[in-house]
């Protein structure tokens, strides 16, 4: 995330998209950041969905990040994609993918096969291989 401007309106996650393919000509289809795997914004994005009086939920039971990306289609900010956000757990990425960029979230952790329900052990091998910080810059 270094890359980026954060004096600019950032919208940054593992981007989807909908109704792109609804219609050629039709302009209704839009991006978004899957919230499940997580979402970065830069205190400018913030700011002006916070003063955006336009932006308000149609309904309680409206998809989180589908309305998001409304939100920030409308003020003009573009969905940036990142790999290193994941909607789902470890196992559903190529190995590659995860050796290849920094990992900043996962949706879901593993579950143990046995229960259905978040494995601890697991969990915490997930966050040790792919999620755990190093601070290069305190060790010198």
């Amino acid at each position: 995330l270094d890359s980026y401007d954060i004096s600019k309106p950032l919208y940054i996650g593992e981007r989807y998209g909908y109704g792109h393919r609804a219609s050629e000509t039709s302009s209704s289809g839009y991006d978004y950041v899957t919230m499940g795997g997580g979402v970065a914004l830069s205190r400018k994005a913030v700011e002006l969905r916070s003063r955006c009086l336009r932006c308000t939920c149609p309904s309680e039971d409206t998809p989180d990040d589908m309305q998001m990306g409304l939100w920030m289609r409308y003020l003009g900010i573009p969905a940036s994609h990142e790999a290193g956000f994941h909607q789902s757990e470890p196992h559903n990425y190529h190995e590659h993918l995860l050796n290849h960029y920094l990992s900043v979230s996962f949706h879901r952790f593993e579950k143990s096969v046995m229960t259905g329900e978040i494995d601890p052990e697991k969990t915490k091998r997930v966050y040790e291989r792919y999620l755990e910080v190093h601070d290069d810059a305190a060790k010198n």
